[in-house]
């Protein structure tokens, strides 16, 4: 297993809080993978060889997909305590070896009981497309979709998505894990230049939701389906491989939140009970 769990720290270490952002493009996806180039695989690299140590555990507040960038993503890792040498000279370090695609924009130590993971109240992502004439500047961040759509029907449609549901429609799915989500807040709404936001906030996602949930949103903002097919669909708890999954270079990871230092140990008991199918 890559990631430790818990919110123990050993003797003798320290336990640091980091809020890193990358260029999802030339990354396999967050999680160590042999002979591929991984967001967690390249910093364990640069912790190791700053630390003068082996290998160094980065447990991330959720993995992202091949492709997919990150403004915020959450993370945290136990270092030796005489070797952190305090939070501004351990962000310049970091920096001035990690890639120019990816930067860690925090860094402290800890409160008591944090976990990057397991101490999350929610995740939040937001997927960008342009239906309008191609942009060439934003191709990399802004999926370019060939037709128009509908933004008020796609807006209907997520409607049906709140609250806590079994999003296994939606979801590749794990051997004994649970597909059982609980979707906070969604929006779908365009800015000032003509780029459709979808905006999804989360207690967490499984594998590929979120590319998955703006695909069938797509597919109604087309023409093709009516909102109320959504709820249909999700209902049926089974994936169609018809159903429009988003490609990954639209989708940003955007924030993580946590609740006061206090509730940390109770909320790593929580998501535990809830991630073991029992909810």
């Amino acid at each position: 297993m890559n990631e430790p769990l818990g919110s123990d720290v050993a003797e003798g270490f320290v336990r640091l809080r980091g809020t890193i952002a990358y260029d999802g493009k030339n990354f396999s996806g967050w999680g160590m993978q042999p002979d591929r180039r991984t967001v967690q695989g390249e910093l364990e690299e640069v912790f190791a060889q700053l630390m003068r140590t082996d290998r160094l555990v980065v447990t991330c507040a959720g993995r992202t997909d091949a492709g997919v960038h990150s403004v915020g993503q959450v993370f945290h890792i136990d270092v030796p305590a005489d070797r952190y040498p305090g939070r501004q000279d351990m962000m310049y370090k970091l920096n001035a070896i990690l890639s120019e695609d990816v930067s860690v924009t925090d860094i402290d130590i800890a409160p008591d009981g944090f976990d990057a993971r397991f101490s999350a109240l929610s995740r939040s992502y937001r997927y960008l497309i342009n239906d309008g004439v191609r942009n060439p500047v934003t191709r990399r961040h802004v999926y370019n979709y060939g037709w128009k759509l509908d933004v008020d029907l796609m807006a209907a449609g997520a409607q049906h998505l709140l609250g806590l549901h079994d999003f296994a429609a939606f979801c590749k799915q794990k051997e004994f894990a649970t597909t059982i989500r609980e979707v906070q807040e969604m929006s779908v709404y365009r800015d000032e230049e003509r780029v459709i936001h979808f905006d999804i906030t989360a207690d967490a996602f499984c594998y590929s939701m979120v590319r998955a949930i703006v695909g069938a949103l797509v597919d109604i903002g087309a023409g093709r389906r009516d909102p109320s097919w959504i709820a249909e669909y999700l209902a049926g708890r089974s994936k169609v491989p018809a159903v429009f999954v988003a490609p990954a270079l639209g989708l940003t990871f955007m924030k993580v939140t946590y609740p006061s230092d206090d509730q940390l140990a109770a909320r790593i008991l929580e998501t535990k009970h809830s991630r073991d199918g029992s909810r």
